[in-house]
């Protein structure tokens, strides 16, 4: 039996910093008003890593923001019997959009970590994923603690 085909996918892990705390932003999948995911999508052709996990963002939550360089992590899964292979990117959020393409498809939430950790407890790779987000982010949030700047 021949290998199956490896579909490429980017997505972001959006958050914010505010008052010291951390906050994450997800939104429901389009098949399942239950399902809390992190906006993700096919890798098309002329885009990139980043440029598919901004445009991702954007469409599925009205999310604008500042990509971190790190890659967060990947992890594959099946669907429609397919293989998919999902890399996450850390997003800064910078604006909040109240419309935007898929509005009328999905719910957004925006939570403190730990409600984060429970609305994922039954994904141990999105959970996996967010925690790695949250440490990534802390130095910048203890920057900003402190009066940093980059």
């Amino acid at each position: 039996m021949a290998d199956k085909q490896i579909i490429e996918q980017a997505g972001a892990v959006p958050c914010f910093l505010k008052n010291g705390d951390i906050f994450f932003i997800l939104v429901t999948a389009r098949n399942s008003a239950r399902n809390w995911i992190f906006p993700k999508g096919f890798i098309d052709p002329g885009h990139d890593l980043r440029s598919t996990a901004r445009l991702e963002c954007y469409e599925e939550a009205g999310l604008l923001g500042e990509l971190l360089n790190q890659k967060i992590g990947s992890f594959k899964y099946t669907k429609y019997n397919k293989i998919y292979r999902v890399t996450f990117l850390p997003m800064l959020v910078t604006s909040i959009l109240d419309k935007w393409p898929e509005d009328h498809e999905r719910e957004r939430t925006i939570v403190k970590l730990k409600d984060a950790l429970t609305l994922l407890e039954n994904d141990d790779k999105l959970t996996k994923v967010l925690k790695k987000t949250a440490s990534a982010v802390k130095p910048k949030q203890d920057k900003l603690k402190n009066g940093q700047r980059n």
